[in-house]
Parts: structure tokens; C-alpha cells; sequence
């Protein structure tokens, strides 16, 4: 998973309780770095500030919708601005969150999509 975020201590508790609940991270400072991320590796979701030096969060957003490989990718937008947001992404979170919603957000984003009803549906 990606988390691109600008602002260090932000990123680093993104970061921290990412790792915390077993998940692996990739960290992108800017926008253009998450760009470079995204073409190397397509992550499984993304966590994207959209108040993002170098190219904006919005732009990212528009690059990965702009792609087949990329377009399903969930993209989880944490902002303090009052940016219009995409009505493609996944959940969008306003700043200041707590840690917990994050996780929450990105176990929704990672789990299966076609998810049979949890028990034992058989007829006997």
C-alpha cells in the first residue's frame, strides 16, 4: 500500500500504525514521487493527501484513474482542505484523523469485493 503525504510527522503515524496492523508500506513524500511509486509497483490501495507539493493529490488521483492497470486501485483521500474531492475514490477522511479510522479505512479498501456471507449457507 501507498501513503503519500507531505507533511512528516502526518506520514510518519500513517506510517506506524499501518505497519501495526501487519500491513506493508510504501511511503511517497510528493505527489511526483507517488507517481514514480505507482509505475514501478501498482499498490493495492492508496492513502493520498491532496495538498501535495511538486503535483497535487488531485492530479495524482486523475493519473491512476487515467490508467486500466491502475483505475481499480482504492484510493483513500485524507485532507484538510476543502478541495472538491473525486467521486471515484474509495473513502475520503478530513484531517485531523486518529489512527484507528485510517486502519479501518484501508482494511474496508483491502477487503475482497465479491465476499461470500460469513456461515455455512448449505442446504442439507
Amino acid at each position: 500500500m501507498l501513503i503519500v503525504e507531505d507533511d512528516y510527522a502526518t506520514r510518519e503515524m500513517y506510517e506506524y500504525a499501518l505497519r501495526m496492523a501487519g500491513l506493508n508500506v510504501v511511503i511517497a513524500a510528493d505527489g511526483f514521487a507517488a507517481l514514480r511509486v505507482i509505475d514501478q509497483e501498482v499498490p493495492d490501495v492508496i492513502v493520498l493527501d491532496l495538498d501535495l507539493p511538486h503535483v497535487s493529490g488531485i492530479d495524482v488521483h486523475a493519473e491512476v484513474m487515467a490508467h486500466a492497470e491502475t483505475r481499480i486501485t482504492p484510493v483513500i483521500v485524507v485532507t484538510g482542505t476543502e478541495w472538491q474531492v473525486p467521486q471515484s475514490v474509495f473513502r475520503t477522511l478530513h484531517k485531523p484523523i486518529n489512527s484507528e479510522v485510517l486502519v479501518e479505512a484501508v482494511m474496508q479498501a483491502l477487503s475482497p469485493k465479491d465476499k461470500p456471507p460469513s456461515g455455512d449457507h448449505r442446504r442439507t
